[in-house]
């Protein structure tokens, strides 16, 4: 991800984002698309321009980017200027730049791709437009938002999984060349980035690697990055944990689904630690959340692993419910900015995802078995300023 995320109340990008730091995301950017030309993978930068600091989900509405073309230049299209020459493909944003073209969104704008983002960035390599339906975008038929996207300087136009609406697609990106409607030229010039991408990135499929190839390699350098990058924003004599631990585990914290569902819990047990188990889902009921404060009573300490608490604020009271009576830590497994819905919670740590190498990593030092190294990557406006982190308990 290139967007610079300045939003608290953005509920879709995230962890996603390297921070609110434009030049610090760019950066990381640079060296996220540097990795993956150095492996031989093709890295794509989005979402042009930059959402960040938008509060819609793109997915179901169409969001505004009311900056002006000098904030544009100074936050929203730093990342993408340090990437343009070098990254191969970039995938344009489903929001309306008033500044660039007050009518379309990116994804279907010649000002945003081949004005912005070719002349003004000076990027040749492939735009990609998102895989989605177009109903945020307005376009009805839906194959017809390929259409429009390609004829606005798109070069590859991603469908759905399924068979049939790529299919559809296909045939109306067929029908609108075979018309004339989009002119030849715009299926020369992408047809020529296509093969010169390939070429640039190896000319074909990579060597197949056996199953488990350097999967214990990837484990421990998953594990470093984990440790280094746990978060403890706040500690008012609640860490290191000591004595019996209610341990609240939030259900999926992320969003892709893999089997990996390690809880802070199993993770603080593994450790030697006395620990009580819980699970909420993402949205706790009023008699699940008496539940955790019933279950607090017999505990010294709380543990409540959180994820998304502006999406799913009743999380929030189920953290700040036994605050009340015991000691309570927070754990954010997803977004830093959960800290705005529960500012007074006594201990307060970011591990950015809810993976086992983070949890494990957490857990270490929730018990003081390591120091926290983490600085946090954006600013928590009103709580904690950008790079805040304990260097111990």
């Amino acid at each position: 991800m290139a967007d610079v995320n300045d939003e608290p109340r953005d509920s879709v990008l995230l962890n996603r984002s390297f921070g609110s730091d434009p030049r610090r995301a760019a950066e990381l950017v640079a060296a996220h698309v540097r990795g993956h030309s150095h492996e031989g993978l093709l890295s794509c930068a989005k979402h042009l321009p930059g959402r960040g600091s938008t509060t819609v989900d793109p997915h179901t509405g169409l969001p505004d980017l009311p900056h002006d073309r000098a904030r544009l230049e100074r936050v929203e299209l730093v990342p993408f200027r340090a990437v343009a020459a070098g990254v191969p493909a970039v995938m344009a944003a489903r929001v309306v730049m008033k500044a660039i073209d007050a009518g379309r969104p990116a994804t279907l704008s010649a000002r945003a791709l081949d004005g912005l983002l070719r002349r003004d960035l000076g990027f040749d390599g492939l735009v990609v437009r998102r895989p989605r339906d177009g109903r945020a975008e307005g376009v009805r038929p839906v194959p017809g938002v390929a259409v429009r996207a390609i004829a606005a300087g798109a070069d590859h136009a991603l469908f759905r999984s399924d068979e049939e609406a790529q299919t559809a697609g296909h045939r109306a990106l067929v029908d609108a060349f075979a018309a004339g409607t989009i002119p030849m030229a715009r299926l020369e010039r992408p047809a020529r980035r296509v093969l010169e991408a390939k070429a640039r990135q190896g000319g074909g499929p990579a060597e197949p690697k056996p199953v488990g190839y350097g999967a214990a390699a990837n484990a421990a350098v998953a594990a470093d990055l984990a440790r280094e990058a746990i978060t403890v924003l706040r500690n008012q004599g609640v860490l290191p944990l000591r004595g019996p631990i209610l341990a609240v585990a939030v259900d999926s914290p992320d969003v892709t689904l893999i089997p990996d569902t390690l809880t802070i819990a199993d993770a603080l047990r593994e450790r030697g630690a006395s620990v009580t188990r819980m699970t909420s889902p993402k949205q706790p009921s009023s008699s699940q959340v008496a539940a955790g404060v019933a279950a607090a009573r017999n505990a010294d300490v709380v543990v409540v692993t959180t994820a998304d608490l502006q999406r799913y604020p009743q999380q929030a009271e189920l953290a700040r419910a036994p605050a009340g009576a015991k000691p309570t830590a927070t754990v954010s497994l997803r977004s830093p900015y959960d800290a705005l819905a529960v500012p007074t919670i006594p201990a307060y740590v970011c591990s950015y995802h809810g993976r086992s190498s983070a949890v494990n990593a957490a857990a270490d030092v929730l018990l003081g078995k390591v120091a926290p190294q983490g600085r946090l990557p954006v600013e928590i406006p009103g709580l904690f300023p950008i790079i805040s982190g304990m260097t111990s308990l």
